[in-house]
């Protein structure tokens, strides 16, 4: 219970740090490092996902676009939306809105 919170809360001070610009890099490692932890609470078999995939996870609970995620891996809109589809089917979630919530486990 504590280990959840814990990770909950850097998950969100992180989110904040990247939304001001401070330490974005670190601050985004950090932040798919600790999402990774909650969703091994979370019985999240996160195992399933590529590199990549792991990578567009990380941005999409960053709150990135697709078209941001895209230009930031130099791909397509087209390739994150097939990402995308792929981290949903293997974490069995329907849109963005529910891995997250799966992710924080609510």
């Amino acid at each position: 219970m504590f280990e959840k919170l814990y990770y909950e809360t850097a998950i969100i001070l992180y989110q904040e740090r990247i939304e001001r610009g401070f330490k974005v890099k670190e601050s985004i490692d950090k932040l798919k490092y600790f999402s990774g932890k909650l969703a091994l609470i979370n019985n999240i078999n996160l195992s399933n996902l590529s590199i990549k995939e792991n990578e567009i996870l990380g941005d999409l609970l960053t709150s990135l676009s697709y078209k941001e995620i895209a230009i930031k891996h130099f791909i397509t809109e087209n390739t994150v939306k097939k990402h995308v589809t792929n981290i949903f089917d293997k974490t069995y979630c329907r849109n963005r809105v529910e891995l997250i919530v799966k992710m924080k486990g609510k």
